[in-house]
Order: structure tokens, then C-alpha cells, then sequence
């Protein structure tokens, strides 16, 4: 009988084990890059908004905002990215847990949350604010000044009215735990391994020791294709078979469309697409047959055939020609920063790069697949998450987040609202040539495709742009008003960036479970840092 009871004992505790065993599996991601990163626990007790990171998001938001601005205006621009920010605030922090009192200002050991909030507070600084562009457009071509003030109202609108529209992104973009968003998956690894504690067999490096050896080795070897021997950047090494013809360097060489050209430098390999340790294989199978099929394919053919008198013009540049080649100079054509239709008949009409023309063709196709594609594959799913979003969780990192209280809906409202408020106001008040009505145009535009581009990056890590479709349309309604133009891209365009950028912000938020309104400040706060720093920065 005893043995009875023993044995029943046993059997009970081993179905306990395999029950706990199957709930910890369930109570894990469904997706397996997101499970093996990202910690399926959470204390919600971590400190977060506190004295320390208050001082570190000021200052870090302020040096990384005015260095990226400073050298933007170089032919090369140098950059500061939010990961050496997300270095340095490691080593900071602790040094502040350290020697600051214990109390308020200092509540514990630097927490792995504080650390996160701060780097998101410095990624929305991490950018130059595309507004300021404008502003130096204005000064240096058109010799129009509208002021601090106007020029400050213009960068805190297009950086801030995409942020709203991200509270309704949250629950297609954020919460469904399909949406992994790549790059924010490398973050979180260099979070655990700053952070987390492991437990190693004899001799087995941590992952704190691995990155160390790894970065050291990146830092020695970037100088050889950097300043020592730069040729390694891009080595055209069909060229070599006969130098000096001149179809063989169009096509092969690194002025030209780069067939068969390698590179052994880092910086210039991730310098377009970014990190390819980062994009998923088929996203970037498909990237490069369509690369193949554009740039090596349709390009040559189209060029070596005369399309659009193409061979009076380089094969690759951005540049604007006259009819005859000759460089075509702007400035002869505008009066009163508008154009002057007179002047523009008789210098002559403008001409791109059969290359340059191609690449806009395909960018408004590429747009509108990008919509047909989501209303085909996507609509009956994007109906579905928005019932649930409001019922049901996802996975357990969303579950986990239900100890937060969420950012209220009034929130993102009235600052798309008052933004939007913003930008009208400050294009009627000074002459930004660009009416009410188009401002309004140009924010529907960013509505309409933030979601369909959202799918798009939050699956794959790539950001299809809408800077092409912005001037066109705005070009057709207005034509003739540069500034407009610009304004009416940059409200376009940048609020569909910012978006995505506090949508992404959000989803890091969500893996490494930080309380949705500190996020929701943190980024407000480094935004309006940034947007402060870069005008004054570029105005010196």
C-alpha cells in the first residue's frame, strides 16, 4: 500500500513538472527569435523615471543632437548612432548609483529599465529634424529668415504629429506579437548581456566578454578601410581588366552601377539598408533581385539604348542637366523664391538621369504594391487585431504590460490635434506659400500609409519612403513654390518617419516592459531637446 502511495506521489509530481514545463512554453512568444531573446518575466518594482535618468537623457539627448547637427553639413557627414549612447549610459549610470546618496536621487542599483529609457529618450534626438533643412534652404538660397520662433514651431510640428498617429499603430504594430521588429531585437540582446547575470560552464566567455573582444576587433580592424588603405571600401576589380573603357567603369565601376564590385568596409556595407545581421534571409532575397532587376538589368538597357536621350547625361547621379547636358542652374529660374515661368522657357526645360527617372517610377510602383498588398493579405487581420485589442492579449510580453496602466487615447489625440494646429497655424501666419488645406493634405497622406509601412518594417526592418510621392503630389497641386514643396514633404514624409520611430520605440518599450507613459514622456522630452538643440545649432 505504501509503495502504492509512493508511486501515485511520484506520478503526480512528475505531471505538476510537465505542466509547469508545458506553461512555461506556452507563456513564452509564439515567435522563436523573440522567445530566445527577450525575457518572458518582468518586476515591476524597477525603478524608472528617476533623478538619474533625467540627468542622463538631458545631457546624452543634448550631445547627440548637437553633433549629428553639427557635421550634417559635410560632404560626409559624421554621426553619432543611439547604440554608442546606449554604451555610455551603461557604464554612467552605475557610476551615478555609486557615489549619489542613497534616497530619491538614487533609489537602488542602475536598473536595466532606466537604461532603456534613456536610450529611447536619446534615439528621438538621434536624428537631425528634417525641418531644420528647410530653415537652411530658405537662408542660403532664397535669402528668407522667418525667425526662431517659426522655425522652431515648423521642427516641433513634423517631429511631434507622428507620434500621435502612433497610438492608433499601437494595437496593429505593437501588441500582435507578429510584429517582431528586427532592429529592436539586437537592442534587447545588448540589454541582457549589459544587465543580465548568466550562468557558465568552465571557461565559457559571457556575453559581456564576447561583445568586448568583438568591439575591440571591429574598432582595430575599421581603421584599415577607414584611413590606411580605403580602396578596400569598394574594390571594382573588373575595372582592372581594362581601366580605360569607358562602358566597362560605367557598369563595374564604384561611380557607376558597382557590378560585381565587393566591399570589406562595415560602414559602407550597412550604409543604405542597414545591418544585413538584421533583415530577415527572404527580405533580403527579395531586396537584391530587385536591385539586380532595376540597377543591372533595366538601368543599362534603358542608358545603352538612348531612352530619354540618356547618354547625354552620366549614368548615375542625382545632378539636374539642360536638354544639351550642361548643368542646369536653378537660381536663373525663381524670383521671389517662385518660379518664373518666363525665365524657365527661355534657359530651357530640365532634365534627370535616365537612372534618377527610372528610380522614380519605380517608387511610386513600389508604393502602391505596398498598398495592394495589404489590402489583399492584410485587411481581414488588421479588423480582427482592432476588435481584439480591446478584448483579448497576445502573448505574454503583452500580458506582462497589463501592470502598466496604458496611455489613454486623449493622449495621442490632443497632441496630433494641437500639432496639427501648429503646423497650419505657422504656415498661414508666415509666408510658408503652403495654405491650410495642404498642410491638412500632406498629414492624410502620413495617415494613410503609416500602416501599410508599419507592416512593412515591423516584419522585414525596411522603411519604404514617401518623399518621392509628397513632392509629386504637392508638385502638380502647386507648381512653382519651392518652399511649399519642401514644407509639404517634410510634413508628409517626416510625420510617417516619427511615426514609426515612436511605434518602434513603443514595441522596444514592450519587450523590456517599461510603463507605456514614461515612454510616452521620455520621448516627448528628447524630441523637444532635440528639436531645440539642432535649430540653435544649425543657426550657429
Amino acid at each position: 500500500m505504501s509503495e502504492y502511495i509512493s508511486e501515485k506521489i511520484l506520478d503526480e509530481k512528475h505531471d505538476v513538472e510537465r505542466a509547469s514545463i508545458v506553461l512555461e512554453e506556452e507563456e513564452n512568444s509564439p515567435i522563436p527569435e523573440v522567445a530566445a531573446i527577450v525575457s518572458n518575466k518582468d518586476d515591476p518594482n524597477l525603478p524608472v523615471m528617476t533623478f538619474r535618468f533625467y540627468v542622463m537623457a538631458v545631457i546624452f539627448s543634448f550631445i547627440l543632437s548637437f553633433f549629428n547637427q553639427f557635421f550634417w553639413f559635410r560632404t560626409h557627414p559624421m554621426t553619432i548612432s543611439t547604440l554608442v549612447i546606449q554604451l555610455l549610459s551603461y557604464p554612467f549610470g552605475r557610476f551615478m548609483a555609486a557615489v549619489l546618496p542613497a534616497g530619491r536621487l538614487n533609489p537602488g542599483p542602475f536598473s536595466i529599465k532606466e537604461h532603456v529609457l534613456v536610450a529611447l529618450t536619446a534615439n528621438c534626438a538621434g536624428g537631425t529634424a528634417y525641418a531644420v533643412d528647410i530653415t537652411v534652404i530658405q537662408k542660403v538660397w532664397y535669402g528668407e529668415d522667418f525667425g526662431f520662433l517659426a522655425n522652431f514651431l515648423l521642427i516641433l510640428c513634423t517631429q511631434m504629429l507622428g507620434y500621435g498617429m502612433a497610438g492608433v499603430l499601437r494595437r496593429y504594430l505593437v501588441y500582435p506579437a507578429a510584429m517582431i521588429w528586427p532592429a529592436n531585437l539586437v537592442q534587447v540582446s545588448l540589454f541582457n548581456t549589459l544587465h543580465k547575470d548568466e550562468d557558465l560552464r568552465p571557461g565559457q566567455w559571457s556575453r559581456f566578454k564576447f561583445f568586448l573582444v568583438a568591439t575591440f576587433g571591429m574598432f582595430c580592424y575599421a581603421w584599415i578601410p577607414g584611413f590606411l588603405f580605403p580602396v578596400l571600401s569598394s574594390i571594382a576589380w573588373i575595372c582592372w581588366i581594362k581601366p580605360d573603357n569607358l562602358v566597362l567603369s560605367q557598369l563595374t565601376g564604384a561611380g557607376g552601377l558597382g557590378f560585381g564590385a565587393i566591399s570589406l568596409d562595415w560602414n559602407t556595407i550597412i550604409g543604405y539598408l542597414g545591418s544585413p545581421l538584421i533583415v530577415p534571409w527572404w527580405a533580403q532575397v527579395n531586396i537584391a533581385i530587385g536591385f539586380v532587376l532595376i540597377a543591372w538589368i533595366m538601368v543599362p538597357i534603358a542608358y545603352y539604348n538612348n531612352l530619354w536621350e540618356a547618354k547625354k547625361f552620366p549614368i548615375l547621379t542625382p545632378d539636374l542637366f539642360r536638354e544639351d547636358g550642361t548643368t542646369y542652374e536653378t537660381m536663373k529660374i525663381l524670383k521671389n523664391s517662385v518660379l518664373d515661368e518666363e525665365a524657365y522657357q527661355a534657359y530651357g526645360k530640365l532634365r534627370i538621369s535616365t537612372f534618377f527617372a527610372l528610380t522614380y517610377g519605380i517608387g511610386f510602383a513600389g508604393l502602391s504594391s505596398m498598398m495592394t498588398h495589404t489590402w489583399l493579405y492584410h485587411r481581414h487581420k488588421l479588423v480582427a487585431q482592432w476588435k481584439q485589442s480591446r478584448e483579448h492579449t497576445e502573448d505574454i510580453h503583452h500580458k506582462l504590460m497589463q501592470a502598466y496602466p496604458e496611455v489613454p487615447d486623449w493622449w495621442y489625440a490632443a497632441l496630433f490635434i494641437s500639432m496639427t494646429a501648429v503646423a497650419i497655424i505657422t504656415c498661414e501666419v508666415w509666408d510658408y506659400k503652403l495654405p491650410w488645406w495642404g498642410v491638412l493634405l500632406s498629414i492624410l497622406l502620413a495617415a494613410v500609409f503609416a500602416l501599410p509601412v508599419g507592416l512593412i518594417q515591423a516584419i522585414t526592418n525596411q522603411q519604404p519612403g514617401l518623399n518621392i510621392i509628397t513632392e509629386y503630389v504637392i508638385g502638380y497641386i502647386l507648381p512653382g513654390y519651392p518652399i511649399a514643396n519642401v514644407t509639404f514633404k517634410t510634413l508628409g514624409y517626416i510625420s510617417m518617419v516619427q511615426a514609426m520611430t515612436f511605434t518602434s520605440d513603443l514595441k522596444l518599450g514592450h519587450y523590456m516592459k517599461l510603463p507605456p507613459r514614461a515612454m510616452f514622456w521620455a520621448q516627448l522630452l528628447g524630441t523637444v531637446i532635440a528639436g531645440f538643440t539642432n535649430l540653435l545649432t544649425a543657426n550657429w
